[in-house]
């Protein structure tokens, strides 16, 4: 559907979005924020000379280190050498050697120390937190329980019985901060995989086909950059300390390679009359840790995504063009497209429809605190190529529960899945192994979730999101990748989808992240395209223009299309089945004309009733009295019967049984027999 609305809408949403997006942004525009914070910027500074020249202390300092020179024992700042040379900036200690040198060569073993502990230390905890926290289960138990453990040790006790027994050295430093401060890393790592491993990207990534490895290391672990990025800074600066401490009691550092807390442990004797040896590196110490302490905070906010556009305040600009056809000169990186089929799934020659999805007696169970919630109550369903199928039902009625179980995507506990039979194709999705069911995602099935904006992850770039799976199941470069994702997010209406590739999705409007959710969905090209609520939150334009979106798609690549929504008027424009859900179980199922027509369901009335008629706006509105039941135990009897006008005695002590009314129609109430001759 290629009307002129259809196509400056998507160009007035791009308008909408554009406020507040810039262009990629570099190293200068860092820069120019870190600028405008004096505070920050005098510590990066000061960080940043620090370590150049302490890294460069071989060319940078006046004398070596080590050269002894009694004669020029304990001088003061800024003294001649006594045979000659350069001043002695900082004075000398009691061996006579050069102050600033032994500083500018201390601080390259110290900040070495710091940062190569930090890295290994943090990668050892951010791996086993993720793990702890994403797979859950004995893994988890076990790490945590040795976390606690090593937590409730005194460290510096514990590290000075290591070095005591095993040596002191650069590398033994680095092993025992290892072994004694990756704990801290895994424990803050974990909370937030527990925090994040159901948010509704990581299930969208899952969806899709993203592997577990993937979902940990690409879609949770960017989220945890900017907390993680400030604690590693605050570890660097924390373990500069830690190896001041050491090597003042002898077990850190050894002479005579200098330190700064060696340094102070030798000049503590000569602190009276010569104040200086303890003095400056000590005082490198508290400005190193102060420095890092500043810059961590600025680290916090230049790092979350959802705060660093108001402190880097890039360039705005606007797209000019509605639209931008995809890179002619790309190549050909297509969807798998399928060969139309009619709208029932039948053949075009009147052969058997081809079976993509079959579900039989399908039950989800979900263990709280205040015990078992039988969310789905027995679910049949199959999806033939081609087929438009809509589910029904009110919130809370099973609907995104049953499809999110056919996903596997559910959180496994606490949900339980069980059913007679659940396969796509000929992959079986509840005994299969991990890798055959994730087989299915992306290619086979795929998912569009309610809520765009908590289904795309924040921490990365659309165009990132919508490419990665394609890279990682085709072995696609980078460039192919991002080809494919410019033709995907051209193909659902993005406008000028070169400039909107690298934007985060914050930057969207509403109606254009839900654009981008579909072209994530469609990445690896399904054969069955679940939308799940796909225009909640969306103004009635902009619902219209998804809808004519999804039906243009199912159109052009023969997909098979669920369709889950509580809207009446969204279903009878698309959609040729209907399935009712109420209280977890399908009470109604029929063709669509058929269903509007003669419901035979009361709920199925009353939601028809209860539906605004824009044909004739004095009809009034008949709300549904109740709410629907909480399901912690068996409804007994219809589960409708509370809330229906036509309820019986019979009602409330017989549970009816989905079955078949008429041709192609079926019915859960006792007496939908009358509802056919009313």
């Amino acid at each position: 559907m290629s009307s002129d609305t259809d196509t400056a809408a998507p160009a007035l949403e791009a308008a909408d979005a554009d406020d507040g997006r810039g262009a990629r942004l570099g190293a200068t525009a860092y820069l120019r924020a870190l600028i405008r914070e004096p505070v920050a910027a005098a510590a990066a500074t000061f960080l940043l000379v620090m370590a150049v020249v302490s890294l460069g202390a071989d060319w940078v300092a006046p004398y070596d280190p080590t050269d002894q020179n009694l004669r020029n024992r304990l001088q003061a700042p800024f003294s001649a050498n006594n045979e000659g040379g350069l001043l002695h900036i900082l004075g000398t200690d009691e061996l006579g050697r050069d102050v600033l040198s032994r500083v500018l060569h201390g601080g390259q073993v110290s900040i070495s120390v710091g940062l190569v502990g930090a890295l290994v230390s943090g990668a050892i905890g951010v791996v086993l937190g993720l793990v702890a926290g994403y797979r859950r289960g004995v893994l988890e138990t076990v790490i945590m329980r040795l976390v606690d453990g090593m937590l409730a040790l005194p460290s510096l006790l514990i590290a000075l019985i290591i070095l005591f027994l095993a040596g002191a050295g650069f590398w033994k430093l680095i092993l025992v901060f290892a072994l004694l401060r990756w704990m801290v890393y895994a424990r803050m790592t974990r909370g937030l995989a527990l925090a994040y491993r159901d948010a509704e990207f990581v299930r969208a990534a899952t969806a899709v086909g993203a592997r577990s490895r993937r979902v940990m290391f690409r879609h949770l672990l960017p989220n945890f950059a900017s907390p993680l990025l400030v604690l590693g800074t605050l570890e660097v600066a924390f373990l500069i300390l830690s190896e001041a401490s050491l090597s003042f009691l002898g077990f850190g550092i050894q002479p005579p390679n200098p330190s700064w807390g060696l340094m102070i442990a030798n000049g503590r004797e000569y602190l009276q009359q010569a104040w200086w040896i303890v003095t400056f590196p000590g005082v490198a110490i508290m400005l190193c840790a102060l420095s890092l302490n500043l810059v961590a905070t600025w680290f916090r906010s230049a790092t979350d995504p959802q705060q660093r556009w108001r402190l880097l305040n890039p360039v705005r600009h606007r797209a000019t063009a509605p639209s931008e056809p995809p890179d002619a000169a790309a190549p050909a990186v297509q969807l798998r497209e399928q060969p139309a089929t009619d709208s029932a799934g039948d053949g075009t020659d009147g052969a058997e429809p081809e079976a993509l999805l079959e579900v039989r007696d399908l039950h989800v169970r979900f263990e709280t605190p205040t015990g078992r919630v039988h969310a789905v109550r027995g679910v049949d369903l199959s999806v033939n190529r081609g087929d438009t199928i809509g589910i029904l039902g009110e919130s809370g009625c099973g609907k995104s529960a049953t499809m999110q179980a056919i996903m596997r995507i559910l959180p496994e506990p606490p949900a339980r899945v069980s059913a007679t039979t659940m396969r796509y194709r000929d992959v079986d999705l509840l005994t299969g192994t991990r890798a055959e069911v994730s087989s299915v995602r992306g290619t086979g099935m795929s998912m569009v979730f309610q809520d765009a904006l908590t289904s795309l992850n924040p921490a990365l770039r659309v165009g990132y999101q919508i490419g990665e799976v394609y890279r990682a199941r085709t072995g696609a470069s980078r460039s192919a990748a991002r080809r494919h994702s410019i033709d995907l997010l051209a193909r659902v209406g993005i406008p000028a989808p070169r400039d909107r590739i690298d934007d985060y999705p914050h930057q969207f409007s509403g109606g254009m992240r839900q654009r981008a959710m579909i072209a994530t969905a469609l990445a690896m090209g399904p054969e069955l395209l679940i939308a799940d609520e796909p225009t909640t939150a969306l103004d009635v334009t902009v619902q219209r223009q998804i809808l004519d979106l999804l039906a243009d798609l199912q159109d052009e690549f023969g997909m098979a299309l669920v369709l889950i929504t509580h809207d009446l008027g969204v279903l009878a424009e698309v959609v040729d089945q209907i399935h009712v859900m109420y209280a977890g179980e399908i009470v109604e199922s029929g063709p669509v004309a058929d269903l509007y027509r003669r419901p035979l369901h009361p709920y199925t009335s009353a939601l028809m009733a209860s539906n605004p008629q824009l044909d004739d706006p004095a009809v009034d509105l008949i709300p549904i009295e109740g709410t629907p039941p909480q399901l912690m135990s068996e409804p007994v009897g219809c589960p409708f019967e509370p809330r229906c006008e036509q309820r019986r005695d019979d009602c409330r002590l017989v549970t009816p049984t989905l079955r078949g009314i008429g041709e192609d129609h079926a019915s859960a109430c006792l007496y939908a027999e009358e509802l056919v001759d009313a």
